[in-house]
């Protein structure tokens, strides 16, 4: 997905902001939590977003949210700092940029695994110490469920995906039976 340019001076101003790992980690729980409240409260994402509603008022609804969520006071700044320039909109992706930066600043990398059922605890663990000890980082694994592969796995790491899954084969024999 391609984001707008800003999300990154954004979320690159943020992490600087933070000056340590466990202050940025603080700032991404918080404005996760801000992310929940405006999936769950559509109408006041939109309202922090319309030009119908003034710049006070938006204030009044981002004080709203401060309260419920206990903002860090530079969290707080950076919320008010991107209604006032009129980047809410952007505000997932913002997230999602200095998200991934967080991952960069702390050496993680989270890979996908694409498989037909949930995967046992015991294999995400062996899978990600492979895969740390292959890339020398900390690892995440999202495990994505797909009936739709049958069988085996599709790792995304890096933005390649590696497919191993029954559905792969099966499309490559389908396509042999039709070029033969």
């Amino acid at each position: 997905m391609r984001r707008h340019p800003v999300c990154r001076y954004y979320s690159k101003a943020l992490i600087q902001t933070a000056g340590n790992s466990e202050e940025a980690k603080l700032y991404m729980i918080q404005l996760e939590s801000c992310r929940a409240v405006f999936q769950e409260n559509t109408k006041l994402f939109t309202a922090l977003f319309s030009s119908w509603v003034s710049f006070k008022d938006k204030v009044k609804i981002l004080d709203d949210i401060s309260r419920r969520i206990n903002f860090n006071e530079k969290v707080y700044r950076f919320l008010r700092i991107i209604i006032k320039n009129k980047r809410i909109d952007q505000f997932d992706s913002i997230l999602d940029t200095y998200s991934e930066m967080l991952d960069q600043m702390l050496n993680n990398k989270t890979v996908t695994i694409i498989s037909p059922k949930n995967i046992v605890e015991s294999d995400k663990e062996f899978a990600k110490n492979h895969l740390s000890a292959l890339s020398g980082k900390n690892i995440k694994i999202q495990n994505i469920v797909d009936p739709n592969i049958l069988g085996g796995l599709q790792i995304l790491l890096d933005g390649k995906v590696y497919d191993n899954s029954i559905a792969s084969k099966l499309n490559a024999i389908r396509k042999s039976f039709l070029e033969a």
